[in-house]
């Protein structure tokens, strides 16, 4: 939404309410006809108003919908270079790979650097 838009968006019910001000005006000094008109054309501006708010909501859902589109599909790249950097050091520094497999409740005897909690 633009900046014009947002101005058409606060105007139109100003409009609206200075035209039903001039038909009030109209009928309490004898116009019916030209009440009447005023009031036609105030409506006219609720309509706008309310075309107004169901476009700008139309146009939202198509942003959004057209941006999902752009997206690759699956995870995002940085979220998941960042879970492998997280698992590689987690791998690097574990004890022996079946303590790193097990979260560090088996190890293996033989490559494992722990050895005084493998017993």
């Amino acid at each position: 939404m633009n900046h014009l838009t947002r101005a058409l968006a606060v105007l139109y019910p100003l409009a609206a309410a200075g035209l039903l001000r001039c038909a009030v005006i109209s009928e309490q000094n004898g116009a019916t006809g030209y009440g009447w008109f005023f009031v036609g054309c105030a409506v006219l501006f609720g309509l706008a108003v309310a075309h107004h708010a169901w476009h700008s909501g139309q146009l939202h859902a198509d942003h959004a919908r057209l941006e999902r589109a752009a997206r690759p599909p699956g995870p995002h790249p940085a979220a998941l270079a960042d879970e492998f950097a997280i698992a590689w050091h987690e791998l690097e520094t574990a004890c022996c790979l079946t303590g790193w497999d097990s979260h560090g409740e088996q190890h293996d005897p033989d490559y494992c650097t722990l050895k005084d909690r493998t017993t």
